[in-house]
């Protein structure tokens, strides 16, 4: 009977373990992904600071090419 409590004690030490690893880790996943959200500018907003710095380089004489890698370089990158 003992043998049996022990290895049974054993079993849901480690579920409960397990299932707390299991919990850090999603909030850890969703922590960062809301972050990440955060930090990202809203489609509207880059639109239109895409066309302020389109127009700025348009009238101090840069060329279509030169405009659209400026504005390409400008967008934060998604390192995920």
């Amino acid at each position: 009977m003992g043998l049996i409590q022990d290895v049974g004690g054993g079993l849901l030490l480690a579920l409960g373990l397990l299932l707390a690893v299991l919990v850090l880790f999603l909030v850890l996943a969703l922590g960062t992904q809301y972050m990440r959200m955060r930090r990202r500018r809203p489609q509207g907003k880059q639109a239109r600071a895409d066309v302020e710095v389109r127009a700025q380089l348009f009238e101090d004489g840069f060329s279509e090419h030169e405009v659209a890698d400026a504005i390409q370089t400008s967008r934060p990158r998604d390192d995920a």
